[in-house]
């Protein structure tokens, strides 16, 4: 099994510092011209791939970098499937706003939204992330090479999945900054780095 795991380009709310959860924000023209950079450094790494399965979260911006990358691959994108398992942690009533925001109109900072079993109003805890990814990875076609397209704090709980951590392991790995994917295989992740100035920080993800 070998999957390579692609965060979406950089939206227009990662520029603002707001948290997207389940709502979305368009790809900027830097976060386009990353899903370009992606998918030219994932068609010389997968040249010689015969059997390529390309999965997307159902969220625009993850759709979007799909596709632009399928296309620079030479994949034709109708065929990059959807998967609702790999949207990114639902934040709920947060989705939209900055921590100066949610720190006013809630009265939550950061410390205690990163913890593994708070729940956000009318969002999901951590917990439920980390079981949609287990549950995604038991559908990986062995036998293939995956493509995914998902969201930052989707991509820990999955390395973490893939790693059999536990809570606190898998709430320690990397940031999965722009500008870089994972390839999950034989049991390790490794972090191939494709454009070291698209780096972001925490408080951008989503």
């Amino acid at each position: 099994m070998s999957i390579y795991l692609v965060r979406h380009g950089e939206t227009i709310w990662n520029t603002q510092k707001r948290l997207q959860g389940h709502l979305d924000s368009p790809l900027t023209l830097k976060g386009v011209g990353l899903a370009v950079t992606y998918g030219e450094a994932l068609r010389d790494a997968l040249s010689r791939a015969d059997d390529l399965v390309l999965e997307s979260s159902p969220l625009g911006r993850a759709w979007q970098t799909a596709t632009a990358v399928a296309g620079v691959m030479g994949v034709e994108p109708g065929t990059v499937r959807l998967d609702t398992l790999l949207a990114e942690h639902d934040v709920g009533e947060f989705a939209g706003y900055t921590w100066p925001e949610i720190r006013t109109r809630y009265g939550i900072a950061p410390p205690t939204f990163h913890t593994w079993d708070y729940q956000p109003p009318s969002g999901e805890p951590r917990a439920s992330v980390f079981a949609r990814a287990k549950r995604w990875l038991a559908t990986v076609d062995g036998d293939a090479t995956t493509l995914v397209f998902t969201h930052g704090g989707f991509s820990r709980m999955l390395r973490g999945a893939y790693l059999g951590l536990g809570p606190e392991e898998t709430m320690a790995l990397d940031t999965h900054e722009h500008g870089r994917f994972y390839v999950l295989s034989d049991g390790t992740v490794e972090a191939v780095v494709v454009d070291e100035s698209a780096r972001i920080d925490e408080a951008r993800m989503g």
